[in-house]
């Protein structure tokens, strides 16, 4: 009696632990187990079949693309054995984690006029500084009222006129 034997690779990244699979079919019970192949290559030992499919575990791949081939290794008894066709499965570098969001920067009580980029370490890595806007000066805001400037600009106004609409030199105060 002839079989057939399917098999298959789980996509996975670098690190992490894929899953080899076949199945082996026939007009009758399947005994026996299943020698993946990887890159033509044995892969581990022969693992049993249960109810026609095997499976095993894989790690430690560098990335890249594999082909995986499964072949049916039968009991006494059992059908004829039976290699599968290729199929691939691919093992990915994985992608970097992603950067915690970086708080914003607390005010600072005086204003500052030199710009200095602070890295902000992060818990995740690899992640890149965080540095400010190029020419970006962090300083408080500055509240001035429009009463304010209207009452300087009075002054000036009523002090040129004063003085036939020149502009005076200040003089020093003198105490009396």
């Amino acid at each position: 009696m002839e079989s057939t034997t399917v098999a298959a690779g789980t996509d996975h990244y670098v690190g992490e632990t894929g899953l080899l699979t076949a199945r082996v079919s026939a007009d009758g019970p399947t005994p026996g187990r299943v020698q993946f192949y990887i890159d033509g290559e044995s892969y581990e030992d022969p693992v049993p079949l249960v109810d026609g499919h095997a499976e095993l575990v894989v790690t430690g791949l560098a990335a890249g693309t594999y082909e995986v081939t499964a072949e049916y290794l039968p009991d006494a008894g059992g059908p004829l054995p039976s290699t599968s066709e290729p199929a691939t499965f691919t093992v990915s570098q994985a992608p970097a984690p992603p950067c915690e969001p970086t708080p914003p920067a607390e005010p600072t009580p005086t204003p500052t006029l030199t710009a200095t980029p602070t890295p902000t370490p992060s818990p995740r890595e690899p992640c890149a500084p965080t540095l400010p806007p190029t020419g970006a000066v962090s300083a408080p805001p500055i509240a001035i009222s429009t009463a304010s400037i209207g009452i300087g600009l009075l002054l000036t106004l009523a002090t040129r006129r004063r003085h036939g609409g020149r502009a005076r030199q200040a003089q020093p105060l003198t105490s009396t």
